[in-house]
């Protein structure tokens, strides 16, 4: 006999929104959804799609996906935890966007101002190599 509880898409949503102390308004704005999206979950006529699922742990790191995939384990991650599944699905933390975008931006303009002097070097090496023959056709 298996004494697996299933637990719902419905009271996943509903756990996740207690423990994130959200309401289905706060929680569909902050993913960028209709309401009408969570409560047709929360109606039980839609589940929760893999992209629904994405989007609530990139929007809220600290959800776990095990437990928005399979319903098990604790709703929300401690910080260890909530590491580890960033690091697992690539997920960005926003404390570091801002550091890691002005380094982006730093190294962006590095390769900017080497593409443009390997652009400076190829026009001198074409006039160099015009010049060549041109000394070549004379002799």
């Amino acid at each position: 006999m298996n004494d697996t509880i299933t637990i719902t898409d419905s009271e996943k949503i509903n756990k996740v929104l207690e423990a994130l102390d959200l309401t289905i308004h706060s929680f569909t704005k902050k993913l960028k959804y209709s309401s009408s999206t969570i409560y047709h979950v929360i109606n039980g006529k839609n589940k929760l799609s893999p992209s629904m699922i994405e989007r609530i742990m990139i929007t809220f790191p600290v959800v776990s996906y095990r437990f928005l995939k399979e319903g098990e384990g604790e709703v929300l991650l401690d910080e260890s935890q909530k590491k580890n599944q960033m690091n697992m699905f690539n997920i960005l933390d926003e404390k570091h966007d801002n550091v890691d975008s002005a380094i982006m931006l730093e190294k962006l303009n590095t390769l900017i101002m080497l593409q443009q002097r390997g652009n400076e070097l190829q026009v001198q090496t074409n006039e160099l190599l015009k010049e060549l023959l041109e000394t070549k056709k004379a002799v």
